[in-house]
């Protein structure tokens, strides 16, 4: 996305993302902070907390504190994983930040095997959600096709025991409850309190605002009732 592109993509997406690769995009930073729709901003595959949180300023002080840090997985020498999927940073930010913090297990690792096991330990490491790339026949999608989540018998829209979609918000490039069948992330919300309630502001200027709630929680449902699917279908 370049900046010609942000006021054209915010009347159509609910939330703008901002990939690992444009984290150091300081004037679609700017860009993105004019505008009134919530911002999804990765952290970069080499960036540090500090740097993370310093590029989440330049949304916040462009008048946009509708911000959500995402952990996507760091480069390192290992081999057996697309990145390495720093957990640690999710109660440092808690720590440090007011701004809500999701987790990417799928980008993360590059595995649907390890997509499971690491949604949990971040919903233990304190993450206030998740963002997994599922689809309906991982063998085909057209991209991160070892990553995605099968989903049996497809995302229905209000589907409340998968991936469901209440509203059909969408969230960058394809809609929770259509972009699945091409392969697209969807947003699962892990506390069901986030973010009506607020932890102490450290950094980042402003306080967050409640109406996160009503944009990202629109295409979410709980991490239990995904797991439970995910066991049933195995058996």
């Amino acid at each position: 996305m370049s900046i010609d592109q942000v006021d054209l993509v915010s009347r159509y997406a609910d939330v703008l993302q901002i990939g690992t690769r444009n984290m150091h995009n300081f004037n679609l930073l700017a860009a993105c902070g004019c505008t009134e729709r919530s911002v999804l901003l990765k952290r970069g595959w080499s960036a540090t907390l500090e740097e993370l949180l310093l590029a989440a300023e330049y949304i916040i002080n462009a008048g946009n504190s509708n911000v959500i840090l995402c952990e996507r997985g760091i480069r390192t020498h290992e081999r057996y994983v697309r990145n390495t999927l720093a957990l640690g940073i999710v109660p440092a930010i808690r720590r440090e930040s007011h701004l809500p913090v999701i987790v990417d297990p799928s980008q993360g690792t590059g595995h649907a095997y390890m997509v499971p096991a690491m949604s949990r330990a971040a919903v233990a490491a304190g993450a206030d959600g998740l963002l997994i790339e599922v689809h309906a026949d991982p063998e085909h999608a057209l991209t991160d096709r070892r990553g995605a989540v099968h989903h049996a018998g497809g995302i229905r829209q209000g589907d409340a025991g998968g991936f469901g979609c209440r509203g059909g918000t969408r969230t960058g490039d394809a809609t929770a409850a259509a972009g699945v069948s091409k392969g697209g992330p969807c947003a699962v919300s892990v506390r069901p309190d986030w973010p009506a309630a607020p932890r102490p502001r450290r950094t980042c200027g402003t306080p967050r605002s409640r109406t996160l709630a009503s944009r990202f929680r629109a295409c979410a449902c709980t991490f239990r009732s995904y797991m439970h699917k995910s066991r049933s279908a195995r058996r």
